[in-house]
């Protein structure tokens, strides 16, 4: 499914936040489960579009909490992001391209307006020229932090943003296309 982030940025989701799908993620991301990385990166490749998938593209994880990083021992949009290039050839995988300028406060102990301010600014990246990114995440809930990093990553040089997640938790950013 795809759908457009305030108007400004086209997401590429393989399900809703939802049912199974929300297990299999859950499943991964909190109870260690990470040998459905694989599964959950062919999903993914199968929601995004087919010039996309033929494109040479910079794969980027949105970057996390780097003290829940530290407890849970991986990053489950680092990995995805591992995977969907292992999966696709063309793909390079740049996990340091963007980084967080300072320590956030949990995204999900926010409201909305909350989300929004915490993320701003809050990003550096290293100059790009004109390259075509993929940001890749787990589950796109506001995209207060999606919106962030992609237009970080604007601002940096990047020619085109497209934003791959697993799953969409609401529909209140944007609008289908």
């Amino acid at each position: 499914m795809r759908e457009l982030l305030y108007g400004a940025f086209e997401v590429c989701a393989a399900g809703r936040y939802e049912g199974v799908w929300r297990e299999t993620i859950l499943d991964c991301k909190l109870r260690g489960m990470t040998y459905l990385n694989w599964y959950l990166a062919r999903n993914l490749l199968l929601a995004l579009t087919d010039d996309l998938r033929r494109d040479s593209v910079l794969c980027v994880p949105v970057p996390g909490n780097v003290a829940r990083i530290r407890d849970r021992g991986f990053s489950l949009p680092h990995l995805l992001a591992q995977e969907l290039c292992h999966q696709m050839d063309n793909w390079s995988c740049v996990p340091d391209l963007i980084w967080q300028n300072r320590i956030l406060v949990e995204q999900k102990t926010l409201d909305r307006h909350g989300r929004f301010e915490n993320v701003r600014g809050s990003y550096d990246c290293r100059p790009l020229n004109g390259e075509k990114v993929v940001l890749v995440d787990d589950v796109l809930t506001t995209g207060a932090t999606a919106l962030e990093v992609a237009k970080t990553l604007l601002l940096a040089g990047a020619g085109e943003v497209k934003i791959a997640v697993l799953a969409l938790a609401h529909r209140d950013y944007g609008e289908k296309h």
